[in-house]
């Protein structure tokens, strides 16, 4: 009679029926994740914030404390006043848009500071670092994408845009070209 009793409890434990009823009755199981991937996130997120500041406030190099060289313009006034005030005047110019910590626009301040002195009392100078949030205007007033970009203005106000590094040689000739007088 035992044996009997076993097999029938049996049976009912493991009843097709009854196992359903048990497993549908069950709650599921929560999964508990832990923070440390939202820490994680954070984290990275702040380390990448902190390292665009430090980016940003990089000491400028030699190469990049001799660019302001502005003729017609005082050298305490922004970029887009030295510049509304060069094309309004019908004066030459030169804008240059760069950053102080990009390798092809490091190389191209040496090459204007290495040639612009010649054409200082001919040719305005308008010097635009791109990350100063003062002259975001006169970038979009421009179009600039790119940089190290020159835009060239000559006296009746035509512009000439060159995008990336120009050797001296060109420089020097382009300089030469937007400083001549206007033919009859």
């Amino acid at each position: 009679m035992t044996q009997v009793k076993l097999i029938t409890l049996w049976k009912r434990r493991f009843d097709k029926s009854n196992l359903e009823d048990s497993v549908t009755s069950k709650a599921k199981p929560k999964i508990h994740v832990s923070g440390l991937p939202k820490i994680l996130v954070v984290l990275a997120l702040v380390i990448a914030v902190v390292a665009i500041l430090l980016v940003k406030k990089q000491p400028q190099t030699e190469a990049t404390q001799n660019v302001v060289l502005v003729s017609g313009a005082s050298t305490g006034e922004r970029p887009a006043d030295q510049y509304k005030y060069a094309i309004s005047n019908s004066k030459p110019t030169l804008v240059f848009f760069h950053s102080n910590n990009c390798d092809s626009c490091i190389q191209m301040i040496q090459i204007v500071n290495d040639v612009f002195p010649e054409f200082a009392g001919q040719v305005v100078l308008v010097d635009v670092n791109v990350y100063d949030p003062q002259n975001q205007a006169l970038i979009s007033r421009v179009g600039i994408s790119y940089i190290p970009t020159l835009v060239f203005y000559d006296r009746t106000g035509e512009s000439q845009l060159f995008v990336g590094v120009m050797n001296g040689q060109d420089l020097r000739k382009k300089l030469a070209d937007v400083s001549q007088e206007p033919g009859p």
